[in-house]
C-alpha cells in the first residue's frame, strides 16, 4: 500500500491518504478545517513509491497553481507553525514579485496580527489598506470575511474587558456601602462613648479645679465649662437641623427609573452623587421632572425649605476630545470630538505634500468612550527619474527619490 501525503492550502496542516483508496476520486477534504481540494489523478496513478510527499496542485475552482499561490502557501504554512522570520521573508518576495495580488498584501495582516491573535496591533493596518487597493470587486468579500475574524477576536476581548470593568465598579461600590453600613451601625456606639468621654473629661477637670487651683478660679472654671457645653449643644443642634436627604432619580439604560439617597449636612459637607451604571454620560439634577432649565437647575449652596429633598437627573453624554499628533503642517479633515452615542467614526487619511499619510487608529466604534489620541504616520513617496535622448549611451545615476532625499547630483 502506497501513502499520498499533502500540504492543505488554507491551513497548511499534513494529510495523509491511501493511494488506492484515493485513486480516481476528484476532491478531497482537510481533516484538520474541513477544506475541499482537488486530487492530480495523474500523479496518483503514476506512484510507485511505498510512501512519497507532493502538494495540492490545483486551486479549489480547478485552475492551475501560479508561483503566487505556491508562495502565499508556503507563507500560510510558515505562520501556522508559527515560523514568523520565515513567513515574512516568503511574503516580502511574493509582495515584490507579485505586488497586484491582494493575497500577498493580506499574508502580511496575519502575519503582522500574529495569525489574528495579537489584538492590539495597529502595523497590519498598512498593508490591509495595500490589499484593499488591489483586490478585485469579486474577491473583495473574501477579503472582507477573512479581516472580519480578526474584527470579531476585537470585539469579543472589548466586551469581555467591558464586562471585567463594569463587575470592578460593581465590587468597588459593594464595598464603599458596606463602610457606610457599618459607619452608621457604629454611630450609637460612638455616641456613648463620646457622652462617657465627656463626662470622664468634665469630671477630671473638675476634680483638678478643685484641689489645685484656688478657690477665687471656680467661677472663671465654671463659666468655661458652661461656654463649652452651650458650644457643643450648638453644635449638635446645628447638625441636626442641617442634615438634608436628597433623593435622585434617573433612567438607566434600559429605561427603567433608578431612585437613589445621599445624606449631607448644609454648609459642612457635599453629597455623594454617583451614577455609576451609565459610563460614559454625566447629569444635572432639577427639581422639576419635566422643566430642565435654569430656573428649575437645584443649586446646593442654597438652603432648601425641608430636609427631604426629591431630585431628577437629566443624563447628557460626555463630549470627549479626539487628539490627532504628529501633523507636521499636513491637513486633517476629521472631527475632534465624539460623545458614547456617536456613530462609528472612521478617520479619513491625512493630507501631505510628497508623503502618503495614515493614523495609527483607523476609527472608533460606536459606544466608545474617553479621550483619544491618534497618530499620523507618514511615509515618503517615491518619484521616478526618467533619463531620455540617451542616444545607447548609459548613466550612473540614480532612478528613484523621495522628497526627503539629499540634493542630487548628476553624472554625465
Amino acid at each position: 500500500m502506497s501513502t499520498i501525503s499533502l500540504i492543505c492550502k488554507q491551513c497548511g496542516g499534513q494529510l495523509d491518504f491511501d493511494s488506492e483508496k484515493t485513486s480516481g476520486r476528484e476532491f478531497g477534504f482537510c481533516r484538520h478545517c474541513g477544506t475541499k481540494f482537488l486530487f492530480n489523478d495523474e500523479i496518483i496513478n503514476n506512484t510507485y513509491n511505498t510512501t512519497y510527499q507532493t502538494t495540492i496542485i490545483k486551486n479549489i475552482d480547478g485552475s492551475a497553481k501560479t508561483d503566487a499561490d505556491e508562495l502565499i502557501l508556503s507563507a500560510e504554512t510558515l505562520i501556522g507553525l508559527g515560523e514568523w522570520q520565515k513567513a515574512k521573508n516568503v511574503l516580502d518576495k511574493a509582495i515584490e514579485t507579485y505586488p497586484s495580488d491582494w493575497r500577498t498584501w493580506f499574508g502580511m495582516v496575519k502575519y503582522c496580527t500574529a495569525n489574528f491573535n495579537n489584538l492590539s496591533d495597529t502595523t497590519h493596518r498598512y498593508f490591509l489598506e495595500k490589499a484593499k487597493a488591489v483586490v478585485k470587486s469579486e474577491e473583495r468579500e473574501r477579503l472582507n470575511t477573512l479581516y472580519k475574524i480578526y474584527l470579531d477576536k476585537i470585539a469579543a476581548e472589548n466586551r469581555r474587558r467591558a464586562a471585567e470593568l463594569a463587575r470592578q465598579r460593581q465590587e468597588e461600590e459593594r464595598i464603599r456601602q458596606e463602610k457606610i453600613r457599618k459607619w452608621q451601625e457604629g454611630a450609637p456606639k460612638r455616641k456613648k462613648i463620646y457622652i462617657f468621654s465627656s463626662i470622664a473629661a468634665a469630671a477630671c477637670a473638675v476634680l483638678f479645679l478643685a484641689i489645685f487651683l484656688p478657690l477665687h478660679f471656680t467661677r472663671d472654671v465654671r463659666a468655661e465649662n458652661a461656654r463649652i457645653r452651650a458650644e457643643q449643644k450648638a453644635e449638635q443642634e446645628y447638625i441636626a437641623n442641617n442634615t438634608l436627604t436628597v433623593s435622585y432619580t434617573y433612567l438607566n439604560e434600559y429605561g427603567n427609573e433608578i431612585t437613589k439617597t445621599a445624606t449631607y449636612i448644609y454648609d459642612r459637607t457635599t453629597p455623594d452623587l454617583t451614577i455609576s451604571d451609565r459610563p460614559g454620560y454625566e447629569f444635572t439634577l432639577y427639581t422639576s421632572a419635566t422643566e430642565f432649565t435654569e430656573q428649575t437647575r437645584y443649586n446646593f449652596n442654597h438652603k432648601p425649605e425641608t430636609k427631604q429633598i426629591s431630585l431628577w437627573a437629566r443624563i447628557t453624554p460626555i463630549i470627549y476630545a479626539i487628539n490627532f499628533e504628529n501633523l507636521q503642517n499636513g491637513s486633517n479633515p476629521n472631527i475632534t470630538e465624539y460623545t458614547i452615542e456617536s456613530s462609528s467614526i472612521n478617520f479619513t487619511a491625512p493630507a501631505r505634500d510628497g508623503y502618503l499619510g495614515m493614523w495609527d487608529i483607523t476609527s472608533i466604534a460606536s459606544g466608545s468612550i474617553g479621550e483619544k489620541t491618534i497618530t499620523a504616520i507618514w511615509m515618503p513617496i517615491v518619484y521616478n527619474i526618467n533619463y531620455d535622448n540617451l542616444l545607447d549611451g548609459t548613466h550612473t545615476n540614480i532612478a528613484t527619490y523621495t522628497i526627503e532625499s539629499e540634493t542630487l547630483k548628476y553624472n554625465s
